[in-house]
């Protein structure tokens, strides 16, 4: 698992800066493949929030290690929330689906943590999902497991139509 982020500017130093992030995501027949995220910096999406969170998932990590199970992340990372009152949901229900989110914190950012050795392809599709489903624009995809934490930002597409019949 890999992964790359670097700010392009692509109509020279003057124009706006786009930062271009490269996640490696290992599918089940183990070869990664490679998935290119490009967004506008100007656009960024709850910064101060996102960057709370994921100081609060580098704390967890810190505190349990690699190899704690999902829940203790969980209990670990709402005590944390708790203390730093930021409002949270555990556990949220996602509409039209038996399926629940980690943590919905603020009624903006879906948290959904993992602690597994690789993320698949059904991971990131199943968060992608959540934020449709809930209209919201943005999610953290956590994998405790990885040697060093990196936070996945899920961003809502808006290019393909979500198709809930299959």
């Amino acid at each position: 698992m890999h992964s790359y982020i670097g700010i392009a500017s692509p109509r020279g130093a003057n124009s706006l800066p786009y930062l271009i992030c490269s996640i490696g995501i290992a599918s089940p027949r183990g070869a990664n493949s490679l998935h290119y995220l490009i967004c506008n910096m100007s656009e960024l999406f709850y910064p101060k929030l996102s960057y709370a969170i994921t100081g609060i998932c580098f704390n967890a990590q810190n505190r349990l290690g690699r190899f704690a199970k999902e829940k203790l992340y969980g209990d670990y990372i709402e005590q944390e929330l708790i203390n730093e009152r930021i409002p949270y949901v555990r556990e949220f229900p996602v509409p039209k689906t038996d399926d629940r989110i980690d943590f919905l914190i603020d009624k903006t950012v879906i948290v959904e943590l993992k602690s597994k050795r690789y993320l698949l392809k059904e991971d990131y599709y199943q968060t992608q999902r959540y934020l449709h489903l809930m209209n919201l624009k943005l999610a953290l995809l956590i994998n405790f497991q990885n040697r060093h934490l990196k936070p996945s930002r899920v961003i809502r597409s808006v290019a393909a139509p979500l198709h809930l019949d299959s």
